[in-house]
């Protein structure tokens, strides 16, 4: 009861019929809150990893979810208060932005557990409002902005049913996702998460 252990989230199989899309996001979404459940255990996320072949990382990717995966059990086995390490990055908390000073309307996603800020090559993406828990069933976000340990997704969506959505990071298993912290260490794939839980 007492071992560390580290585990890896679910990436994707190319060729998995879209109709398992939302299983593999459920699994992902175990996978992402099992840490509240059993102690001394880390999730460590290939979000942005690139496949090999169809199911497979390749050798960079491995690299540096070898990298990402020995931090998180150097952190649980031999730096307790955190001195030279941290867990692997997870979210924190959302909740929504009235006073917004652009177009649309912004939901803020805010993560723990980060070495630096959050950035991403290109345009951030990755995230996906749907009015169902296993499937997307439209687009809804224009942008992503990232600041410091939060991500804002700008949209327009009125709240009253937003509310009744889900949101999730990496959905399926044909979605890119592309954010991490300045270490390189990806946020983890994560939905369906009700918002009705964080729109109150």
């Amino acid at each position: 009861a007492d071992m560390a252990f580290v585990q890896v989230q679910i990436y994707q199989y190319h060729f998995a019929d879209p109709e398992a899309d939302g299983i593999w996001s459920l699994v992902r979404e175990a996978q992402r809150t099992l840490h509240e459940h059993i102690d001394n255990m880390d999730t460590v996320a290939v979000t942005n990893a690139i496949l090999a072949d169809g199911i497979h990382l390749n050798a960079e990717s491995h690299e540096i979810l070898g990298r990402n995966a020995a931090e998180s059990m150097y952190r649980m086995c031999f730096d307790p208060y955190g001195m030279t390490s941290t867990p692997a990055p997870q979210l924190d908390t959302i909740y929504p932005v009235y006073q917004a000073t652009d177009f649309g309307l912004t939901l803020a996603v805010k993560y723990k557990n980060l070495n630096g800020r959050l950035i991403s090559e290109g345009r951030p993406t990755g995230y996906a409002f749907s009015m169902c828990n296993d499937k997307l069933d439209r687009r809804h976000i224009f942008r992503v902005d990232l600041h410091n340990d939060t991500a804002y997704i700008r949209h327009e969506i009125p709240w009253e049913h937003l509310k009744n959505g889900y949101l999730f990071y990496l959905f399926g298993n044909n979605s890119y996702a592309n954010i991490t912290d300045e270490d390189g260490r990806p946020i983890p794939a994560m939905g369906p998460i009700p918002l009705r839980e964080y729109l109150k």
